[in-house]
């Protein structure tokens, strides 16, 4: 079952064959691919630093993680954010590396975070930098 649709035809769905094509490339495992929606339950973000504006309400996110040749990774999400009314602020977060065994990685990271239309002293976040991971826990296939 993709996406939970069950069992659709191509013409219902025109994504099929191209997820079928990238599921069984030899060089290339999605690892992740997800949209998550967020509701906030509190927030202060996107407020101004004067305390006018409006709370960010909720976040909707597209998530990608694809392992290649099975020792480089790129891990992605594709963020926004949203008020009441209409989305706030977009941005990209990556990650994109190696494995250097099954418990350690290293890696190249960026993320930008873009506000819309509001007026902040940190309108466009962004860091870029290296970094590494130790994996107490991770499957993969070998």
């Amino acid at each position: 079952m993709l996406l939970g649709v069950g069992d659709v035809k191509a013409q219902e769905f025109p994504l099929l064959p191209l997820y079928y094509e990238i599921k069984n490339a030899p060089f290339l495992d999605v690892t992740d691919l997800a949209v998550e929606g967020i509701y906030n339950t509190y927030s202060s973000y996107l407020m101004n630093p004067d305390g006018t504006g409006k709370p960010a309400a909720s976040s909707l996110n597209l998530i990608l993680n694809v392992d290649l040749l099975k020792y480089l990774f790129i891990e992605s999400r594709i963020i926004s954010m949203t008020d009441d009314d209409q989305f706030r602020k977009v941005g990209l977060e990556y990650k994109t590396g190696i494995h250097l065994g099954p418990y350690i990685d290293i890696f190249y990271a960026h993320l930008s975070h873009h506000v819309l239309e509001q007026t902040s002293n940190n309108r466009f976040d962004q860091y870029d930098g290296f970094g590494f991971r130790i994996n107490f826990i991770k499957k993969r296939k070998d």
